[in-house]
């Protein structure tokens, strides 16, 4: 009995999966702790700055200019089998040569992206931010918050080299294990701050300190091992590596492209609606956006922390393997986020009136619009997630003309729609251009068809939200 308890717990604890889950389950409790705080305690003004600021951090992946990915499969592709099974690192398992050549070619890398991001946050940011910054109770430390955000983030940025590795030779467990403890420490600090403080702006600072630790963390762990235990020297002799800039820049660039249009554009539709509606309204659909995420984010850990696997696959040609533990992945994504979704729709006013929250939910068809948008773009992110193993991206093509769908369908139905025109652009955008074409790329890729792969996947789900959408606009 106790061998098997410790199987267990062994298999839990060294599961991609469930320590994705930990780790979001705990940074959900931010959501669930410490907004609820903020809705109470703060005013409308501050607490839409202090969503905007949050908008602008969410979009570390963007400002990672599609590097990430791009260098996570490299890594994966140089990891052979027999290290996917022992999970023992050494120059037998992997080829460490080009181990070697990514690490040096990641540094030099994300040195342009700190430089880049900065000039960005310093100039169009802060165009961006300032009438947020104006209105809020205190400008001079909005202001003082803001300047320390441009110097902090792209350190920020710059630490991705640490989780890019772990990720690609398939730490995914270990780094989301460290996540789930620092995730709370950062959870019990804010609270901490909201009780002794009660200080909007002393609440973020705290959130930007916690996550330049963490970069100190990934880089400790990286060099436990790897650097100092094969006396890897980073190397920067002003070569650029040819070959692996082929192999990675353009596909990173389009990856990038796309990511903008795509999560940079959901980022920053606070901004874009910024000018058309009252503060009360853009806080209640702020509030509704930083809901959805959280469920979002939350429901696709069990296929997200298996991309690292899934490429392995496709690098191995194990096409049986990469349809049989996707389609497994999907439905698990698709059903933790309808529990999600629902279980907001039905006890939001309940909970909202429980704290005496001062900024109220979104109604029932802006709140539906938004959980089915973002599971249409679940299942298209899914889908091109799984043709990019095959190092064919086409993301920049697809998220780019989505994107232009989406800003221009927002601006033809904000004065029919209201708030809801953004939701909406975002479903005809997807189901016209990128969920589509991205579904149709990867049946063809893994050799299947529609029915035969979503009948038992996505097909239920989407007949529960078509069936919940009759009687939300129709009742």
């Amino acid at each position: 009995m106790v061998h098997s308890f410790t199987k267990y717990y062994n298999s839990v604890w060294n599961s991609p999966t469930f320590m994705t889950w930990g780790s979001f389950i705990t940074k959900s409790l931010s959501f669930f702790l410490v907004l609820p705080f903020v809705l109470k305690t703060f005013n409308v003004v501050d607490i839409n700055l202090w969503y905007f600021l949050t908008a602008i951090i969410n979009m570390q992946i963007i400002l990672d200019g599609g590097f990430g990915s791009s260098f996570v499969r490299v890594i994966a592709y140089s990891v052979k089998d027999s290290y996917v099974t022992s999970h023992i690192l050494n120059k037998e398992n992997v080829d460490m040569d080009m181990l070697v050549r990514i690490y040096n070619y990641m540094n030099r890398i994300y040195k342009r992206i700190f430089v880049i991001s900065f000039l960005i946050l310093a100039s169009g940011g802060s165009y961006m931010i300032y009438n947020k910054i104006q209105l809020s109770s205190s400008p001079a430390n909005g202001w003082i918050l803001w300047i320390f955000l441009c110097f902090s983030f792209p350190v920020v940025l710059f630490g991705n080299i640490y989780i890019n590795f772990l990720q690609g030779i398939h730490k995914v467990a270990l780094v989301r294990r460290w996540d789930t403890i620092f995730n709370l420490l950062n959870v019990g600090s804010s609270l901490l701050v909201l009780f002794i403080f009660k200080d909007i702006y002393v609440l973020f600072f705290s959130t930007l300190i916690w996550m330049m630790i963490n970069v100190l963390r990934n880089r400790f762990l990286v060099t436990q091992l790897f650097l100092s235990k094969f006396n890897i020297q980073t190397i920067n002799n002003g070569e650029e590596d040819k070959e692996l800039s082929k192999l990675i820049v353009s596909n990173a660039i389009k990856s990038g492209i796309g990511l903008l249009m795509s999560q940079g554009i959901i980022q920053m539709s606070g901004f874009f609606l910024n000018s058309s509606f009252t503060q009360v309204e853009i806080g209640y659909y702020m509030l509704g956006i930083n809901v959805i995420q959280p469920i979002r984010n939350f429901s696709q850990a069990p296929f997200y922390s298996k991309i690292p696997q899934f490429s392995s696959y496709a690098g191995n040609n194990n096409m049986d393997k990469l349809k049989k533990e996707s389609k497994k992945s999907m439905q698990m994504v698709y059903v933790l986020f309808t529990i999600g979704f629902f279980l907001v729709a039905f006890f939001n006013e309940h909970i909202l009136k429980l704290i005496g929250s001062n900024v109220v939910f979104p109604d029932q068809r802006l709140w539906y619009l938004m959980g089915l948008a973002f599971l249409i773009d679940r299942f298209g992110g899914m889908h091109l997630q799984l043709y990019s193993t095959s190092n064919h991206i086409i993301w920049h093509k697809l998220n780019g003309i989505t994107g232009v769908i989406i800003i221009i369908g927002t601006y033809i139905l904000l004065p029919y729609t209201k708030l809801c025109s953004f939701p909406l652009a975002m479903l005809i955008g997807y189901t016209s251009c990128y969920s589509t074409f991205s579904a149709i790329k990867s049946y063809k890729y893994m050799n299947e068809s529609f029915l035969n792969f979503e009948k038992k996947v996505f097909v239920p789900i989407l007949s529960i939200f078509i069936l919940y959408g009759f009687y939300i606009f129709f009742k």
